[in-house]
């Protein structure tokens, strides 16, 4: 029993023995075969000043294209990039897909012809005049169902203040100095006045020849045909550049004395 120990002790032994001399053999084989290190001489190279201006002149190696065609819808560098790398890859034979680009990135407003505008424009102005409508303005006080009849404001503004002596005062003087223009304007802003005075209009330089109707209509509807008449015949004269000469005094002027009888 004690020598099958001792036996089996030994041969423990000489295995670690042998363990160590194979690891030591390897080791020592590794440092033998490593590769020394060996000086080579440089060898410098040098670039052709040539091939390099050659390759400059190249245009396939000019990386400034021009992109003026699409700089309105350059919107940053990454759109330059790509358009530059598409075109390089396929020579410019897939620019096709630089338009279906552009067209999914910036979308085409739609085209409106004349005929629809002139639609559009005339819906907004409706619009406009339904919301003034609502809001209370006279809309019919803006026009003259006679096209002859001009609808201007009174420009004299102190028509209120000036009495009835001093437009007639003006009136004859006017008449005197052969200021036809000038006599048949009194004559008209006599009528306003004395309508006035009777309570047929209120006189304000808000107010036009058209709205003096409209109020003169409802409170004494019989002189509302000869109020137009009158009011016709001063627009022409203030506002048409009509020229009033002695015979169109003589012609006019009764008309505005006849008004003022009825009153």
């Amino acid at each position: 029993m004690q020598i099958r120990r001792q036996e089996t002790r030994s041969v423990r032994q000489k295995t670690k023995e042998f363990t160590f001399f194979i690891v030591a053999f390897l080791c020592i084989a590794g440092i033998a075969f490593a590769q020394t290190p060996q000086n080579y001489p440089l060898n410098l190279r040098s670039f052709d000043e040539e091939k390099v201006k050659q390759l400059k002149n190249n245009p396939e190696f000019d990386y400034t294209e021009d992109i003026d065609e699409y700089n309105k819808y350059d919107r940053d560098w990454q759109w330059k990039q790509w358009r530059y790398e598409e075109h390089q890859r396929n020579k410019g034979q897939d620019d096709w897909k630089v338009k279906k680009f552009r067209e999914r990135e910036i979308p085409e407003f739609p085209k409106i012809t004349l005929g629809e505008s002139f639609i559009y424009v005339a819906i907004t102005i409706l619009i406009i005049f339904l919301i003034l409508m609502l809001l209370g303005f006279d809309i019919k006080s803006w026009f003259a169902l006679n096209k002859k009849v001009e609808n201007e404001v009174i420009t004299e503004e102190n028509l209120e203040n000036v009495t009835q002596n001093q437009i007639e005062s003006l009136l004859q003087k006017a008449i005197s100095q052969k200021n036809y223009n000038q006599a048949l304007r009194y004559a008209y802003l006599k009528a306003l006045q004395l309508l006035a005075n009777k309570n047929l209009i209120e006189l304000s330089k808000q107010k036009t020849n058209w709205d003096y109707q409209i109020e003169l209509k409802q409170r004494k509807a019989s002189l509302s045909e000869s109020f137009k008449d009158i009011s016709r015949i001063f627009a022409y004269i203030k506002y048409g550049e009509f020229v009033a000469s002695q015979e169109h005094f003589t012609t006019l002027y009764p008309r505005f004395e006849s008004f003022y009888q009825k009153i």
